[in-house]
């Protein structure tokens, strides 16, 4: 099979792709930041909450619909991703016949390990498993970019010469015989959207807040602030270095879940894909403990916990089938995150703001700049959720009208 290994034009049409994708980690920082403004003025438990004390209960319904449905999306997608892993961990160790299934692994792993820790009366038990979760990130981008032919000449993955490539399926090899399309193409929002699903958090932002109150609400504003930019700064940066090994390692074969393209002879991935599994299994029941929250709050049911059990069944039951139905986890995000997570992390949190700075008018030119501003991100969030959800199915099941 042929072969050419990234060129310069490759590596400089990073450039734009990086660049987009830290302008969208500063949008998200900005608008975590706005919910933060918001709730401290009104003290909510949830975004469907938050929306009701600012904007009236008739159409608090809507943002509650939304976060449900982005939260079931971005479990689907973790579910859809421990049924790609693990089968690589075992594979890694030789073992095979259904342990080598991802239908077996997603429903040993829903009825035995997930399904318990989704019914946990708290989750604060899980805590330590974020320090998990940060350790995996950093382990993996640093893997990453060793493995990264651009940055190391001795890679494995060295197209010609690279011993872990032979045992690499041909969809996986790298291929860079592709074309840049830059970011103003159709398919530049599928990043957009990918990019709503990767600074995944907006929906906790009122959890979040109230961790940090206290008697004095300015601090608490200002903590929430430090806070929000250092976290996202750091996410953006990781991010950005994560696109760019992945890339610059396979091209444009790079899986939607970029573990999913190294070899599973390859001990440093077996590590990597361990300590992501991890991170996946303790952030999984927060993410179905908000589906239940807002499904029970949706139909105006007491969270009782019975309720809440019986509700996490049927949320389980439901990703179970989904994710033995689809094995496209890259779908997936993009779509979740264009469609939902466009009204979360753009359109609704501009809302919001200008609904509470609209009481109080004001000539300052910083304030109607902001509101400006804000106005823009509505109409860009709605921009990116009707194209990004057209392009992601598009891409997923009629490719050829993206050629």
């Amino acid at each position: 099979m042929p072969f050419c290994l990234p060129s310069y034009f490759h590596i400089v049409s990073l450039i734009p792709a990086v660049g987009l994708m830290s302008v969208l980690g500063c949008l998200s920082a900005y608008t975590f930041g706005l919910y933060g403004r918001v709730l401290s003025v009104h003290e909510a438990g949830s975004l469907g909450e938050l929306w009701e004390k600012e904007k009236g209960r008739s159409s608090s319904w809507i943002i509650s619909l939304v976060s449900m449905t982005f939260c079931f999306g971005a479990a689907l997608s973790y579910t859809i991703l421990l049924g790609d892993t693990i089968p690589k961990l075992t594979a890694s160790l030789g073992l095979g016949g259904f342990f080598s299934s991802r239908s077996f692994w997603i429903l040993f792993l829903t009825s035995t390990v997930l399904f318990p820790l989704s019914n946990l009366p708290s989750l604060l038990s899980l805590a330590p498993l974020s320090v998990v979760g940060v350790g995996a990130i950093a382990a993996t981008t640093a893997f990453m970019g060793y493995r990264c032919p651009s940055i190391n000449p001795g890679s494995p993955y060295l197209q010609g010469s690279g011993a872990l490539l032979k045992t690499l399926p041909s969809s996986m090899l790298p291929q860079f015989q592709t074309y840049d399309k830059g970011i103003l193409s159709p398919s530049a929002t599928v990043l957009m959207g990918m990019a709503a699903m990767a600074y995944l958090g907006h929906f906790s932002a009122p959890s979040f807040f109230a961790s940090l109150r206290s008697r004095d609400t300015t601090k608490d504003a200002r903590d929430f602030r430090t806070v929000t930019r250092l976290g996202f700064g750091v996410a953006t940066l990781l991010n950005c270095l994560v696109m760019s090994f992945g890339f610059l390692t396979f091209g444009g074969s790079s899986s939607g879940v970029i573990l999913n393209n190294f070899s599973t002879m390859d001990p440093g991935a077996s590590i990597c894909r361990l300590l992501m599994t991890i991170c996946v299994i303790g952030g999984f029941p927060f993410l179905t403990r908000a589906v239940v929250t807002e499904y029970l709050g949706l139909r105006g049911i007491e969270p009782k916990r019975s309720e809440q059990v019986l509700a996490t069944c049927q949320t389980l039951g439901l990703l179970t089938a989904a994710g033995l139905a689809m094995k496209d986890a890259g779908f997936v995000i993009g779509f979740s995150g264009a469609v939902m997570g466009s009204f979360i992390v753009y359109i609704f949190p501009a809302i919001l703001f200008l609904s509470q700075s609209g009481r109080t008018p004001s000539s300052n030119w910083k304030v109607k700049a902001e509101r400006a501003f804000c106005r823009f991100l509505v109409i860009w969030g709605g921009i990116v959720a009707a194209l990004g959800g057209g392009v992601s199915v598009a891409n997923s099941y009629f490719p050829h009208l993206l050629k």
